[in-house]
């Protein structure tokens, strides 16, 4: 098989725990350095570069969704709260990144944190020259539908999917959504109707891939986030997030998803 798509997500620039370069300049002559939750985050991303770099061809990169953290009045743990930084600070992560891809797609995430229209996310995507929505022209897709050249199976991209807090209830949302996105498709266009072979969220930062054989594949892609202040108040069971990367290898009408989790900072014990 060949891992010709390379699927990423959440990236959260701008969070103190979300991805963020060696250091970078912010406002009025400072600069932000990453702490050293961001440097195990950022080694990783330069795996998944050097990753990319040996495969046997450009993959395709596909960013779903939640590129910025985004300055909202409650967040607190923020490297910068002005956006267009974050929006710099991410471009020059992604750009090796782009550099070496065949071609990228970028996707709307959450208006908490790209903003209103996406505005700034949308300039970056433009700067990285991401492929354009095929309607509307913008660099910017809700979904997105992706089939080899030629034909094949048809793999969907979508950032939302219902979030849960406990993990045995993880397969629940991708499925249902899975088979009402099929019934629909075939409900409105009948005959002319393609199967969706496997459907992609983001958004929960938690990976899981589900198979139910023949033909029903879902997967959630994990994110490049640790645990903040919402996670600790919403996941207080004690769910942990999943940070990485996706290939997804096609060969024919097979599909192999392929996880690279990083390794998650060991829990601190305290003697007392």
């Amino acid at each position: 098989m060949t891992a010709d798509i390379l699927a990423i997500a959440d990236l959260h620039v701008g969070s103190t725990v979300g991805l963020w370069p060696e250091t970078f300049p912010i406002e009025d002559g400072g600069e932000a350095r990453a702490n050293k939750f961001q440097q195990g985050l950022l080694a990783w991303w330069w795996r998944m570069i050097e990753e990319a770099m040996e495969l046997p061809k450009p993959p395709i990169v596909v960013v779903d969704g939640d590129v910025l953290q985004g300055a909202n009045y409650r967040d607190g743990q923020l490297s910068t709260d002005r956006a267009d930084i974050q929006a710099d600070a991410a471009y020059e992560l992604l750009k090796p990144l782009r550099e070496i891809c065949e071609r990228m797609y970028i996707l709307h995430g959450t208006a908490w944190h790209g903003g209103k229209a996406s505005a700034h996310v949308t300039a970056l995507a433009r700067r990285l020259e991401a492929v354009p929505e095929a309607v509307t022209g913008r660099p910017l897709w809700w979904e997105l539908y992706l089939q080899p050249p030629g034909g094949g199976p048809v793999i969907r991209f979508t950032h939302h999917i219902s979030a849960t807090s406990l993990p045995f209830y993880e397969a629940t949302a991708p499925l249902r959504d899975f088979y009402v996105l099929n019934a629909e498709l075939r409900r409105v266009y009948g005959e002319m109707a393609k199967y969706v072979d496997m459907d992609v969220h983001a958004h929960r930062h938690r990976c899981i891939y589900i198979l139910k054989p023949p033909a029903v594949r879902v997967l959630t892609l994990p994110s490049w986030q640790l645990k903040n202040e919402f996670g600790h108040k919403v996941a207080a069971n004690g769910a942990l997030p999943d940070c990485g990367y996706v290939r997804i290898e096609r060969d024919g009408g097979n599909i192999n998803p392929v996880p690279s989790l990083m390794p998650l900072p060991p829990v601190h014990i305290e003697e007392g």
